[in-house]
């Protein structure tokens, strides 16, 4: 009974909020406040929405397709309004963990590419992430993955410099001390640095 009810009140909230919308638009622009209520019903219907794009995703790696969860969390900020993320939360912990794994030993550059731009999408929703399980993973990464990678790096041609390169754009992103393979790239980036057949 009350999964009934709760269904018709979000039906009938998702109505209200399309049609007052526009008002509530030209009051912020007039230097207004939407009234409470309004603000209340758009950040419970707004929440629910957001939630519903990201499974509706079903952990899509592609940026591109956050566009419209990017462009509803714009528009609550312009309105001066305060979104529960803790469903987008646990749905970005999930799918970043599950894709970091997936990653961690492959080669494939644009994959990690990609995955720090999942990360600015995270961050341009202002959903908090999973911040300690990742940079746990990550340091792990450094330590052995990239350790080995830089082993055998000779040339900044070699398609091992640019994944190298990602992962460490990665860590950093994650707020992790990336001193140690910088240092290791350096004289390799210096010693190639005055030939211009090395860089595109």
């Amino acid at each position: 009974m009350l999964a009934a009810t709760q269904d018709r009140l979000e039906q009938e909230g998702e109505r209200i909020c399309e049609e007052a919308l526009p008002a509530a638009e030209a009051m912020v622009g007039a230097g207004m406040r939407p009234p409470a209520w309004l603000g209340a019903m758009l950040e419970a219907t707004w929440s629910r929405r957001l939630a519903q794009i990201l499974e509706e995703l079903d952990g899509v790696t592609d940026p591109a397709r956050y566009a419209s969860a990017m462009d509803l969390v714009a528009q609550a900020r312009h309105l001066g309004l305060t979104l529960d993320l803790t469903a987008a939360a646990t749905w970005f912990d999930r799918m970043l963990t599950q894709r970091l794994d997936a990653i961690a030993e492959g080669s494939d550059a644009s994959a990690w590419q990609e995955f720090l731009e999942l990360l600015q999408v995270a961050a341009r929703l202002t959903v908090p992430l999973p911040e300690r399980a990742l940079q746990d993973r990550m340091c792990e990464i450094l330590q052995t993955r990239v350790a080995q990678l830089l082993e055998t790096l000779s040339d900044p041609r070699d398609p091992t410099y640019t994944l190298v390169n990602a992962i460490v754009s990665v860590a950093s992103k994650l707020n992790l001390n990336t001193d140690a393979p910088r240092v290791r790239l350096r004289p390799l980036e210096e010693r190639f640095a005055g030939d211009p057949s090395y860089w595109p």
